[in-house]
């Protein structure tokens, strides 16, 4: 059984091969854009296919502020992990009336990150 199909953006490419095979190793598909203009073009695309994203806050072409409103404007209830190496305070006051759903600090282990996706999916792990 899988676990849904979650869809990463970041620009490192080492970030999403690791949250790839992670995320792989633990039943869910896994669908990565490289800036946050082709994670919202995904999205559009195939927006009901995606069960959760995993949003970097720095990527080019599209910031991950505007990513997550754009993401947001098509499905208000998808939960989203919004991801950066800065502080959570500071990289969430704007974003904290616009619900998103939790926030992983760069850098974290396996470990925390399937914690933060069955949080975020509401769901036992």
């Amino acid at each position: 059984m899988t676990g849904g199909t979650v869809l990463v953006a970041d620009d490192e490419a080492g970030i999403r091969r690791i949250l790839t095979r992670i995320l792989e190793n633990d039943g869910f598909q896994v669908i990565c854009a490289e800036d946050g203009q082709e994670c919202v073009d995904l999205f559009r695309a195939r927006s009901d296919e995606f069960v959760l994203v995993i949003l970097d806050l720095t990527m080019p072409r599209l910031g991950g502020e505007e990513v997550f409103r754009e993401l947001r404007s098509i499905s208000s209830d998808l939960p989203v992990i919004l991801s950066s190496g800065y502080d959570e305070e500071e990289s969430t006051a704007i974003l904290q009336s616009d619900g998103f759903t939790r926030f992983l600090r760069k850098p974290y282990d396996a470990s925390t990150l399937l914690e933060v996706v069955y949080l975020s999916l509401d769901r036992p792990r």
